[in-house]
This record gives C-alpha cells, structure tokens and sequence, in this order.
C-alpha cells in the first residue's frame, strides 16, 4: 500500500479531524471503525465472568491505488493489501466469517467481518440483584508499526455511528441510553472500547427469594403470641426451624447466586433475617428466666418488629429506585481508557428489532 499521506482524498470524504491526523503526523494511518452488535447471546456473571456476542466490524480507509477506479468492486485476493491489523483485546473465545473487502470509487476501502465472540469481563456484583452490568467490546492496533488512528466511519460523508440493535434476554434488560463508544488516541496503540448496558431483571428475585424470606420470617415473629412459661419449647422450635430454613435456602441457591468474595446485597438480606432470628431466641430465653407481663413483652417484640419492617422498606425502597447513570458511565469508560485526557465519546444509534408477522394466506 502507498503512504497515506501521500493521497488527498475527494473534498468532504473525510471528516476535518482526520486531515487534521495527516498534518499533525505524516506517517499516520486514520481509519474509520463501525461496530454492528446485533446479538447479546448470553450474560454470564458467575463463575466463568463472561458475556457472548454477535457483531460486525466495518473498517474503512483511503488507499491512493483504487482512487481512479470507475465503480465500486470487490476485491478477492486480500494479500494484495495491506490490510489494518486490529483484535478484539478482551475476548476469550471468538470466532470471525463472512470477510469482505470492497474498494469504492474515490479510493475509499470498506472491509467487514463477522465475530461470534466469548469476552471476558469483570463484572461488578455488590449490588446483585439489583446490578447494572456494563459490557465492553474492546478494539486495539496490533501493530504499532502502523501508526493506526481511530475514527468513526468515513462512510456517507463520516455520518455512519456503531449501531446497536434491542436484544432482548429473559435475566437482563437492555439500557439504551447509557449504550457509548470511546476513541482513544493517545496509546501507544490506539483503542476503541463499545459499552453496552444491561440491568439485572429483578422479577424472578422477589418471587423465589425475597418473598419466601418475608413469609418465613413473619411467621418468626408469630412467636410473640405465645407465652414462654407455657410454650417456651415451642417458641424455640419456631426459630430454629426458620434459622435451619434459612441456611438450607440459602445453600439451595448456590446455583443462581454469584460465587464472590465479598457479600452482595441479597447476602446481607439473608444475614439481617438470621440476625434478627437470633435476637427473637435471645429476647425468649430472657423473657422465660425473667418474668414479664404478657402486655410489656409483646412490646418488645413489636419494637423489634417495627424495626425489621422499617429495614425491610428502606431495602427495597431505595434499591429499587437505584439508577445508572450517564456520569456513571462515562467514569467506567475514562478508567478503561486509563490516564489520558484524548478521549473521544460517540453515542451509538439503536435499531430497534420490529417481530416478525404473520402473513396471512388468502384461500
């Protein structure tokens, strides 16, 4: 392939920056990068930390050889350019097909393939289940040699952003807003990082987790209705069987909850129920040594109540109401591009996936 800088390009093919890239460094290489991801297979955020994904990397440049040629044409023997050598940086597995190089009038070259990728991340699980999950396609130069410099696409005039289409999961929801991609030019290689995000669909956790564990331990509290001179076996009986529940639940959703280090927040939910559990035996084992009027104890009782209740609101209140935001974002992004401040954000545009209809068939 000729120098780039050697090839002027037709006037408005290239955006201001990239002439800006030619004058500013001669032996630049600018390249326009697009990202298709049109399927999020699956999010994996237990053991493995992985999440899979479709997409399409269009990358397109200006090569002096073809700026003559009278229409666009497909070129099939690849070897006879050079080609920019970018990777997928974060992927564990992946898969590219269906590679295609075309030279368009006026020297623009368009060259696409298709990935199926498996990408490692570091997912984030403090507040599992009521996570937002950012996942990161990270592209990098690798060859410093070709001095690459990252840009949007050059194609319709450079108005041609990473697309991004609705892909809907039964344990995540997509967040369209937060969806960005990051040009970083200042490394040494130069980097494009897409982020999507998910939130963590939360219905199937109330109904298989926290709704169980409300039930169970009211019914804890029902032991405040009996009097320990009477029934203080029964009593106790009461809360070890909700203590040995609770554990024995607990170890029946090893499968679904995240295998961490630290505790997450339906960790601290399971621990706040046998605290209070524990309390409950504490308060009967003092109330059948000390005597008490029925009226006085069921106080006690009802104040430690009261108090379950109260957390149980300001849980489930102010997780729910937890939002993601843009600054959020944007910080998870500046942290993966490290300590730079040539940094450029890009929103990408949403398609949105319209079902398929039925056609109907007229006898």
């Amino acid at each position: 392939m000729q120098k780039v800088e050697s090839y002027q390009p037709p006037n408005n093919s290239l955006p201001p920056i990239v002439l800006q890239d030619l004058l500013r460094t001669p032996d630049a290489w600018p390249v326009g990068i697009q990202i298709n991801v049109y399927n999020i297979l699956k999010i994996d955020t237990g053991g493995s930390q992985v999440f899979q994904a479709s997409f399409i990397v269009k990358v397109t440049w200006y090569d002096e050889k073809y700026k003559d040629i009278p229409k666009d044409k497909t070129v099939k023997n690849l070897d006879d350019i050079e080609l920019p050598r970018i990777q997928v940086m974060n992927a564990q597995e992946i898969d590219s097909f269906d590679i295609k190089l075309k030279a368009c009038v006026g020297g623009l070259m368009f060259y696409q393939t298709r990935y199926k990728a498996t990408i490692k991340e570091n997912f984030e699980l403090q507040n599992f289940p009521f996570d937002f999950q950012p996942l990161h396609i990270r592209l990098r130069a690798t060859s410093s040699g070709q001095h690459l410099v990252f840009h949007e696409s050059f194609r319709n005039g450079g108005n041609d952003p990473c697309k991004f289409e609705d892909t809907t999961l039964a344990d995540f929801e997509f967040i369209q807003p937060l969806t960005r991609v990051i040009f970083d030019n200042k490394k040494s290689r130069n980097e494009l990082t897409y982020q999507i995000i998910y939130k963590r669909a939360r219905s199937y956790y109330y109904s298989h987790i926290y709704l169980p564990l409300l039930i169970l331990e009211f019914i804890t509290f029902s032991l405040a209705l009996i009097d320990p001179a009477d029934g203080f076996a029964d009593a106790i009986n009461i809360i070890l069987v909700s203590l040995l529940t609770q554990i024995a639940f607990r170890l029946g959703l090893a499968d679904i909850l995240p295998k961490v280090s630290y505790l997450t927040l339906v960790d601290y939910y399971f621990l706040t129920n046998i605290i209070y559990s524990l309390l409950l035996c504490i308060f009967e084992i003092i109330f059948f040594f000390v005597e008490k009027e029925r009226d006085e104890r069921i106080y006690y009782f009802l104040g430690l109540f009261g108090t379950w209740f109260l957390f149980n609101i300001v849980y489930f209140y102010f997780l729910t109401h937890q939002k993601f935001t843009l600054e959020e974002c944007d910080y998870q992004l500046k942290l993966l591009a490290g300590k730079t401040n040539s940094i450029t954000m890009r929103d990408v545009k949403f398609i949105k996936k319209e079902p398929k209809t039925l056609e109907k068939k007229e006898n």
